[in-house]
């Protein structure tokens, strides 16, 4: 086909998660040539919150997938209990504008990205299992391929008229484009691990906060199954200021709280992850490449959500890349495009969700916003669709929602 490597594939895609499978589907529903590359072997586990947002599921259902399989194994969360550093707490309902619920889908990775890796193979994309970018391949200064090395450590390269990097945090492929920026201010780091939990099948999940994790908190989600996610997520930057570790300060905070102390100390699988957040500004193409999902920093600043931003970038990228290589031209001025398609996606949200983030640094800014929900229903839901991505931030531009909220009605 036009476009296609010589000698290799049409497409490349580097990372077997969310925005790698989204990538692939969606060049394999057009028709593209298309393989996944994935250094683990599915099932793999994958470090993460495990929450599926009302956004990834809509971006699920627009990829063209049958849900009702997934949702049914799925276990819905539909508000949280906010537990300021003062002790207040405060329950919010994710609700939608118009009042309407929008329930989280929580399904841990090792099942969730084993279903979507299924459906992009089943779209006719390929997968090479226990395969590990290692270079590029450069040639007449563009992505020509990648050098992979299997878990046998044998190298070789694979030639490609495109290549997607979807390698996550550390990614490789960003390292090797000149694109691997992680400051601290911009940077997440988390911890999580599962523990048995007599409230792993409520519908709520709770948010445990302190002066020193603030923007940041530390989590109980349930899972459905009996157990809960437990973990933290806070910035690089905190960490470093006040020289504690992300399990050290989740010890603490457990301290503060009973209930999640008791939950911590018999969770297993406590492991750490970075989480590269979208306010840093990033050019994500070049000539022959696209950077997608972690690899290249779509992380929500404030929820530190990712998995709905993988979804729709790979879905951007795809569209990207087919319509280059039908044009026959896969240069940075082609596949820069995407670029300005994530920008008019994503980057409002990412802005307000940075200044949101900025807002929650002040203890005493979270401890008003609350004391006011909790006189208020109508507050409750502004908050808790805010929190919960029930609909689209930029709504609080909106001079009638800030109005709605300063009543209470």
């Amino acid at each position: 086909m036009s476009g296609r490597g010589q000698g290799g594939l049409s497409v490349l895609v580097v990372g077997a998660g969310p925005a790698g499978c989204a990538t692939a589907l969606g060049l394999a529903r057009r028709g593209v040539e298309v393989v996944l590359i994935e250094r683990g072997r599915f099932p793999r586990d994958k470090v993460c919150g495990d929450v599926l947002l009302p956004e990834a599921q809509q971006a699920l259902a627009d990829l063209g997938l049958d849900l009702a399989p997934l949702a049914a194994r799925c276990h819905r969360i539909d508000r949280c209990r906010y537990h300021a550093p003062s002790g207040l707490c405060v329950e919010l309902p994710f609700c939608d504008r118009h009042g309407e619920s929008r329930p989280w889908w929580v399904v841990k990775r090792r099942d969730f990205d084993g279903w979507l890796v299924a459906q992009a193979c089943a779209a006719g994309a390929g997968l090479c299992e226990g395969v590990s970018a290692v270079d590029l391949v450069i040639r007449d200064a563009a992505v020509a391929g990648v050098v992979v090395r299997d878990d046998g450590g044998a190298r070789r390269e694979i030639a490609a008229a495109a290549v997607v990097g979807a390698d996550g945090a550390s990614s490789t492929l960003a390292r090797a484009l000149g694109r691997f920026e992680r400051p601290a201010a911009h940077l997440c780091v988390a911890v999580r691990g599962y523990a048995p939990s007599p409230h792993g099948d409520d519908p709520v999940f709770d948010i445990y906060t302190s002066a020193r994790t603030l923007p940041g908190c530390a989590w109980h989600v349930p899972t459905g199954d009996g157990c809960a996610n437990v973990g933290l997520g806070v910035l690089r930057s905190d960490l470093d200021r006040q020289r504690i570790g992300a399990r050290a300060l989740l010890d603490e905070v457990a301290g503060r709280y009973p209930e999640l102390a008791q939950r911590l100390a018999a969770a297993t699988g406590v492991v750490g992850w970075s989480l590269p957040g979208a306010s840093l500004p990033l050019s994500r193409s070049t000539a022959g490449a696209l950077l997608v999902g972690d690899a290249g920093c779509m992380v929500d600043p404030w929820t530190g959500h990712g998995i709905h931003t993988a979804l729709i970038a790979g879905s951007l990228a795809a569209d990207v890349v087919a319509d280059a290589l039908a044009a026959g031209e896969v240069g940075a001025g082609a596949l820069g495009r995407f670029d300005r398609l994530w920008q008019q996606r994503f980057g409002l949200e990412m802005k307000l969700g940075w200044l949101l983030q900025r807002f929650c640094a002040s203890p005493g800014r979270v401890e008003a916003m609350l004391a006011l929900a909790a006189r208020s229903e109508r507050r409750r839901q502004i908050i808790g669709g805010l929190i919960g991505h029930a609909y689209p931030r930029q709504r609080w531009l909106d001079p009638q929602l800030g109005l709605r909220f300063a009543i209470g009605r």
